[in-house]
């Protein structure tokens, strides 16, 4: 296996596992949604990606002239980006109209709004790191 090949393969192991882990977080209900974990989860990501682009620098490599780290870099930095915005809406005094609001504000509906049965994968729908 070439060199080239491996670190295609190091970048595909880190976006597959980040796949898999906001696979994981999407299916909880929103109510049952634990923000820590979610934090953390985050942070490991972070810890990957910049590790990953130490690494092929040492290996004479330019990370921004490899593409499948440019999209992994910027996948990890949008889920890091939503957290924030994730622990607000977690807050008790949001209500179904600042659902509406937010629905309205990003042009995404996500239909009716009921927050013992909604999942993160509908806010990730909403892709908040872009507005």
């Amino acid at each position: 296996m070439t060199e080239k090949n491996k670190l295609y393969d190091l970048i595909y192991d880190i976006y597959r596992e980040h796949r898999e882990a906001v696979k994981d977080f999407s299916i909880v209900a929103w109510s049952k949604l634990d923000i820590s974990n979610l934090q953390v989860s985050a942070e490991k990501f972070v810890v990957m990606v910049k590790k990953l682009e130490k690494k092929l620098i040492q290996m004479n490599v330019r990370p921004e002239s490899l593409h499948p780290f440019n999209k992994l870099q910027k996948t990890i930095e949008g889920f890091k980006t939503s957290i924030p915005f994730i622990v607000e809406l977690k807050h008790p005094a949001v209500q179904e109209r600042h659902w509406k609001r937010i629905m309205e504000e990003t042009g995404k509906d996500l239909g009716d709004i009921n927050l013992k049965t909604i999942t993160l994968s509908k806010v990730f729908e909403l892709e908040l790191h872009l507005h």
